[in-house]
């Protein structure tokens, strides 16, 4: 068995019997066996030079910071063109040979190693500037600590899988304290100031591109690895020169059912090309890099709360209601302001429109803002899409 898969299996393995030893004071093996693996989990992590975060081997010492510390990160995280449509994926491979991945939905991650130990982790922030969430990233449950090669650097998702967001909202009662999404608490939790909490997320960390220290033309090979080395890389796709249309669909619902099977919260799948040099001659624009697009399902949603209407001239000098509400993310940007079009419209998705009401919100074709549901007092919602659709 490979060295790093067994020392992955040996610390789930010895961190199950820790919570049951801890929590349900019950000893699921005996204080010989417990000994025996913990020795040959030591034994491989002095071998490979190979240490998780979470093994049991390791004392975790949690830290508290006053702020999270602004950092400028070594190379742009850049954004991606995105689309809805198969055929503009197909139009921008271009009879290459490429790849597909899932689009994790969490918060976007670098992190770097030296001297074969973890040393940074940053947040995207604005692509530029993000945060320092080391102290957060040390308690990643499947982040490596140490890693054979010395110097690497590596871009990814931290995440939360669909059923540990279930969970952690379980313990919730109050149901207007409970998450949303597991995005919002993915992202929450790794910019906590106090790394206990995010400790008790069971954050993860899925690696999807390597920006330094791997080598090699093929953005494929450079996944395996990334896997090689102990990361948890994004589930891919090769997609030959020739693919078709019917392809295609097949590897978006391939991807789509095991990111099911995973608990993997995702937004679409990301298509790139496997010649890194290709890619990188593409270049990028101020807001994203042309060597990648990505797919998206549908129209991103977001709940929100009403707040206001106000009242807009259009240029024709007829009055034009606006909702404000609560800012959210859609697409990567705050919206907290949207058109209802005209007064008929506002009347089909509001009803009776009041502070403090319940409403979704979306970018139609991931541009123009607009309200498509909302709950009346008595709590049920009284519309759908196709009010505002049809007009």
């Amino acid at each position: 068995m490979d060295e790093i898969q067994r020392i992955k299996e040996l610390t789930e393995q010895l961190n199950t019997y820790r919570d049951v030893y801890y929590n349900d004071s019950k000893s699921p093996v005996s204080d010989y066996e417990y000994d025996s693996l913990i020795d040959e989990l030591q034994a491989l992590e002095n071998e490979t030079g190979f240490i998780l975060n979470n093994s049991p081997t390791q004392s975790v010492g949690y830290e508290v910071k006053s702020k999270l510390q602004k950092v400028k990160h070594s190379h742009p995280m850049l954004s991606l063109d995105k689309t809805k449509s198969i055929d503009e994926v197909i139009s921008f491979l271009n009879r290459r040979v490429g790849i597909a991945m899932l689009k994790m939905d969490g918060l976007t991650t670098g992190i770097s190693y030296s001297g074969g130990k973890l040393v940074s982790a940053e947040t995207r922030g604005d692509g530029i500037v993000g945060e320092d969430v080391l102290h957060n990233a040390k308690t990643i449950i499947n982040l490596p600590q140490q890693i054979v090669t010395q110097e690497i650097k590596v871009d990814g998702e931290v995440i939360i899988t669909r059923a540990d967001f279930e969970k952690i909202n379980t313990t919730i009662i109050n149901k207007d304290d409970k998450y949303k999404n597991p995005r919002n608490l993915a992202s929450g939790s790794i910019r906590q100031l106090d790394s206990s909490v995010a400790a008790s997320r069971n954050l993860k960390f899925i690696a999807w591109k390597c920006i330094k220290g791997i080598g090699g033309n093929s953005f494929f090979n450079r996944l395996y690895r990334m896997q090689e080395l102990g990361f948890e890389v994004v589930p891919h796709r090769a997609i030959p020169a020739d693919v078709t249309r019917v392809d295609l669909e097949n590897i978006i619902e391939e991807l789509k059912s095991e990111a099911e099977d995973k608990g993997f919260p995702i937004d679409g799948i990301v298509f790139g090309f496997d010649d890194v040099s290709y890619g990188e001659s593409l270049g990028a624009t101020g807001h994203h890099l042309r060597s990648q697009i990505a797919y998206k399902f549908y129209d991103e949603e977001a709940v929100t709360i009403l707040r206001d209407i106000e009242w807009s001239m259009g240029k024709s000098g007829i009055l034009t209601p606006v909702a404000i509400f609560d800012s959210v993310d859609l697409d990567e940007t705050e919206v907290s302001r949207a058109s209802l079009h005209n007064v008929s419209i506002m009347k089909d998705v509001l009803g009776h429109p009041y502070k403090g009401q319940e409403i979704i919100v979306c970018k139609f074709n991931m541009i123009i803002p607009g309200v498509i549901m909302a709950k009346n007092e008595e709590g049920e919602w009284i519309s759908n899409k196709r009010n505002l659709e049809k007009n």
